[in-house]
């Protein structure tokens, strides 16, 4: 079985590196980031 990736946004913002991502069950379609 191979699995496949979708595009379904992107991040703007950041000035520098993104350096953590978390997403909940509760919110799939939300994400926080987090750059140093």
């Amino acid at each position: 079985m191979t699995e496949q990736m979708t595009l379904r946004g992107t991040l703007k913002g950041h000035n520098g590196w993104v350096t953590q991502i978390a997403t909940t069950p509760q919110f799939p379609d939300m994400i926080l980031s987090a750059s140093r």
